[in-house]
C-alpha cells in the first residue's frame, strides 16, 4: 500500500511537470525540427527562457520532473518506501523494483532534463549535484546495519540512484557552461544502469533459487556456508557482490570509472560559477561511499565463505532462477573483461541525444562521397 499510494503521488507531480513543460514550449514533441520546433527548440538557452514571460515555471517544472522520476530512481527524499517494500515482497519482485524502475527513470531523466530541457541545465546540475551526494551517502550508511538480505539491497539501490545523478549533473553542468564537447555525462548513465541492472538481477535470481515455494531466503545469516553447500550460486553471488562495490575487473568497476570520471573531467576543466570545486567533492563524496558500500557487500561474500551453517538453504527455486543467475554472472564478468563495444553504443546514444557532439564514426565529407558516387563500378 505504501508503494501503490506513493507511486500515484508521484504519477501526479510528472504529470504535473509535464503540464509546465507543454506551456512553455507549446507542444508535446520533445525535440523537433525547425519546421516543427519542440519543447527542445523552445527552451535552448537561458536566453530563449528568459525572454519568455513564463520562464519563472521552468524551475517548478523541473522540481515536479525530478520528483515524478525520483520515485522511480529512489532518490532522497522519496527513497523512504524501499526498505519496507522490499522486505514485504518475495525476492523475485524484489529484483523486478530494483531494476525496472531504473531503467525508466534514467531514460526519463536524460529525456526530460538533458535533452528537453538545456536553458533549465544550470539549475539541473546544481540539483543533481545536491542529490547525488545525498542519496548515495544515505543508502550506503543506512545498509552498513542491515541484517535482511531484502533490506540492505533496497538501501543498496538508493545508493546506486545517487551514482547514477552524478552523470545526470555532469551532463547538465556541460549543456549550462555551453561545452557541447564535453562529454560523458549520459554515456556514464546509460552503461552504468546496465551493469547495475546485470548485478541486482543476477543477485535476486540468486536468492530466488536458493529458496523455495514456502519459504524466501532473507536474512544475511542465512547465506552462512553457501560457499561449500552451493560453490556456483555463492561463487556467482560474490561477483555480483564485487561488481556492485565497483571492483576490477568486473563490469561494475568500468561504471564507476565512467561516472568519476565524468565528475573530474568537469572539475579539472577551467569553467566558470564554480562549477571545478562543486564537481571535485562530488567526485570525492563518490569516491568514500564506494568504500562504504565495499564495507556491506564484501561481508555478504564474508558469510557466504567464512561461517558455518546452521542449516543448509533449500534451493528449491527452480532451474529458470539457476540459469537466470549464471546468465547474469557470465554477463557480469564478459562486460569486465570486454567493455569497449558496449561502451561505444552507450557513446554514440549519448551523440544522438544530445545535440552538438559528433559521433565517433563520422561519415567522410561531402566530396569525398561525390567522388565515390561517380567512380564507375
Amino acid at each position: 500500500m505504501k508503494y501503490f499510494f506513493l507511486s500515484i503521488l508521484s504519477s501526479a507531480l510528472l504529470l504535473y511537470g509535464f503540464a509546465f513543460l507543454y506551456g512553455l514550449g507549446k507542444t508535446t514533441l520533445i525535440a523537433g525540427t525547425p519546421a516543427m520546433p519542440g519543447i527542445r527548440e523552445a527552451l535552448a538557452s537561458p536566453k530563449l527562457l528568459a525572454a519568455s514571460p513564463l520562464a519563472p515555471l521552468a524551475g517548478l517544472a523541473l522540481a515536479l520532473i525530478a520528483a515524478g522520476l525520483g520515485f522511480k530512481l529512489a532518490i532522497v527524499p522519496l527513497q523512504f518506501y524501499a526498505p519496507d517494500v522490499y522486505q514485504g515482497t518475495t525476492n523475485a519482485n524484489a529484483g523486478l523494483l530494483a531494476v525496472a524502475p531504473k531503467i525508466a527513470g534514467v531514460a526519463g531523466f536524460i529525456r526530460l532534463v538533458v535533452v528537453a530541457m538545456p536553458g533549465a541545465a544550470d539549475l539541473a546540475w546544481q540539483v543533481a549535484l545536491v542529490l547525488a551526494i545525498v542519496t548515495m551517502t544515505i543508502g550506503n550508511v543506512c545498509a552498513l546495519w542491515q541484517k535482511n538480505v531484502r533490506r540492505l539491497m533496497a538501501y543498496s539501490s538508493i545508493a546506486h540512484g545517487g551514482y547514477l545523478l552524478i552523470g545526470l549533473a555532469a551532463a547538465a553542468a556541460a549543456a549550462s557552461a555551453g561545452q557541447p564537447t564535453i562529454r560523458g555525462g549520459v554515456t556514464s548513465m546509460l552503461f552504468y544502469v546496465l551493469v547495475y541492472s546485470l548485478a541486482t538481477m543476477g543477485t535476486f535470481a540468486a536468492l530466488s533459487f536458493l529458496g523455495s515455494v514456502r519459504r524466501d531466503v532473507s536474512g544475511v545469516d542465512e547465506l552462512a556456508g553457501l560457499a561449500r553447500s552451493q560453490p556456483l550460486v555463492a561463487g556467482a553471488l560474490a561477483v555480483f557482490m564485487f561488481s556492485l562495490a565497483g571492483l576490477p575487473p568486473l563490469a561494475g568497476f568500468w561504471g564507476k570509472l565512467n561516472l568519476f570520471s565524468a565528475a573530474v573531467q568537469l572539475a579539472t576543466t577551467d569553467l566558470k560559477g564554480g562549477v571545478p570545486l562543486c564537481f571535485a567533492v562530488l567526485a570525492v563524496a563518490g569516491a568514500l561511499n564506494a568504500a562504504i558500500a565495499a564495507a556491506y557487500y564484501l561481508r555478504i561474500v564474508a558469510v557466504m565463505y567464512f561461517q558455518s551453517a546452521a542449516q543448509p538453504a533449500a534451493a528449491a527455486g527452480g532451474r529458470t532462477a539457476w540459469l537466470a543467475t549464471v546468465l547474469c554472472a557470465l554477463l557480469v564478468v564478459g562486460v569486465g573483461a570486454l567493455p569497449g563495444r558496449l561502451m561505444q553504443a552507450a557513446v554514440n546514444s549519448e551523440s544522438v541525444l544530445r545535440p552538438g557532439i559528433q559521433t565517433v564514426q563520422q561519415q567522410p565529407p561531402a566530396p569525398q562521397i561525390a567522388a565515390t558516387a561517380a567512380a564507375p563500378q
